[in-house]
Order: structure tokens, then sequence, then C-alpha cells
């Protein structure tokens, strides 16, 4: 029997393509700074608690990195099963979240480089414009959304990847934990 098959035209091949992200170690120079060419629009975090920069460049690849905080190379990744948007460090040792383009956020595990944790923002598609974590509470994301496009804007906080009833009724373009635990929105 058999697959049947069938001659495919497509008008547009020019956007048949695929990327990947190469890491290219930077010439050795004794200058203060070194430059280096990232792909187009990286998202990246620090982690304080493990010292590492957490990064993800979502128009080369689906991949989200734990990079070397001297030299940039990656030193682990793990693919994210959507596009990554933002990145929140839980800056517990061990967690961050990556909210993932207009559906929800995962949690990976730094040390395994596995998802732990998984859940969706809405039942809609959102739009997600900042999330951040608090400082060593691994199943706290807070998120600025828009959830269905139509608004209205908030500001929600999600444990365990359950929303809580209380929103904000605004729409910050950053939202950030100081050391101490108090949430800045702006």
């Amino acid at each position: 029997f058999g697959a049947p098959t069938a001659p495919i035209n497509d008008p547009v091949s020019s956007n048949n393509s695929a990327s990947s992200f190469i890491y290219v170690p930077p010439m050795v120079t004794n200058l203060p700074l070194t430059q280096l060419s990232l792909p187009s629009r990286p998202i990246l975090a620090w982690d304080s608690s493990r010292q590492e920069l957490l990064a993800a460049f979502p128009q080369d690849s689906w991949n989200f990195f734990v990079l070397d905080p001297v030299t940039l190379a990656p030193v682990r990744s793990i693919q994210m099963p959507s596009l990554p948007e933002h990145i929140a460090p839980c800056n517990n040792g061990r967690h961050a979240w990556v909210s993932l383009a207009g559906k929800g956020a995962v949690r990976v595990d730094l040390s395994t480089m596995t998802i732990d944790s998984q859940f969706d923002y809405t039942t809609n598609q959102s739009s997600i414009y900042a999330v951040a974590a608090q400082r060593g509470q691994s199943n706290v994301l807070v998120v600025a959304i828009n959830p269905d496009f139509m608004g209205p804007f908030q500001t929600r906080a999600y444990v365990n990847g359950v929303a809580l009833p209380a929103v904000h009724p605004y729409l910050p373009q950053t939202v950030l934990f100081a050391p101490d635990g108090r949430l800045f929105v702006s």
C-alpha cells in the first residue's frame, strides 16, 4: 500500500528557514569590555543566587539558555514548548520562570534543565508585557497581562499556577521584586 504523495508548490519558499544559536568565543584582548554579537532581540536575566546569566533568543530558537557570565558561552540549554518571551529568575538557587508567547509559563529547574511546572495564564490567548518572581519563592509569578487582547489590562499573581482572585487594573511595562520582597511596577 504505501503513502500517497503529491507535488507541493510553495510560492514563497524564502520563508522556509531555520536557525540556531552559534557561540563564537570573543577575541582575547586586554580591554575592560568585550563586545559580543548576539542574535537579535535577546531576552536576558541575571540569577543572583546562582551567579548565572539566563537567556533566550526567540528570533533564532525556542531554547532557554544558561550562559557563562564571563564569556557568555552557553553552559546548558533546554527547548521550550513554545516561543520564549520573558524570563523571571526565582533567585532561590534552583528555578526560573519562562513566559511563553501568548500562552502561559514554564518553571525550569536550572540544576537538571527540566521543566518541572507549567500552566496557562488564561483559557484564551493573551499578551504578556512583563513577569517577575519573588526571591526564594519559586511557586509565585507576577504577570502584567492583557488576558484576551481586548483588555482589561491587569497585573495578576499566580501561586502554584493558579491565579489569585485579586488583580490590579493596571498594565505596567516592568514588574520587579526588590530583594526585601516589595513589588515595584512601572
